[in-house]
């Protein structure tokens, strides 16, 4: 498997790599308007100018969308964020690195010490429930 050229794609989209979200897609719609056989008329593209194709753009496009999936940006865009926080130390004024986080982090904030108290809750109340003694138990 042959690692893409994303540098092609961001020239392509006369972008530079630590451009925005918004910057990328935008031009990649406006190139993509420019390209489509739709729109173009009969008029057929020359590689001579080593352009990408609509196909080549769609595909890179396509693998630079998946890497922000997957790292929480662009390719070749900074790999963490400056985040202005009170870190544990308690100095106001300092910065940590963070990186971006997911929408999508469900039950992944949730420490393993919370799952822990709430199993040992669970069974204890599993304990009183079923250990309690009947009715019937307690006549003579």
């Amino acid at each position: 498997m042959t690692t893409p050229d994303f540098s092609r794609l961001y020239a392509q989209l006369d972008l530079r790599p630590d451009c925005s979200l918004e910057e990328f897609k935008r031009a990649y719609r406006k190139r993509v308007a420019e390209l489509h056989p739709d729109r173009r008329g009969n008029v057929v593209p020359t590689d001579d100018d080593g352009q990408l194709g609509l196909p080549e753009l769609t595909s890179l496009y396509g693998l630079a969308m998946q890497f922000r999936k997957q790292h929480g940006r662009l390719p070749g865009g900074p790999a963490m964020t400056t985040v202005r926080s009170r870190p544990a130390s308690g100095h106001p004024g300092s910065t940590s690195l963070q990186a971006p986080r997911s929408r999508n982090d469900g039950f992944a904030n949730v420490s393993r010490r919370s799952w822990l108290v709430l199993l040992v809750l669970m069974a204890i109340a599993a304990y009183l429930i079923f250990s309690a003694p009947t009715a019937s138990a307690l006549r003579p």
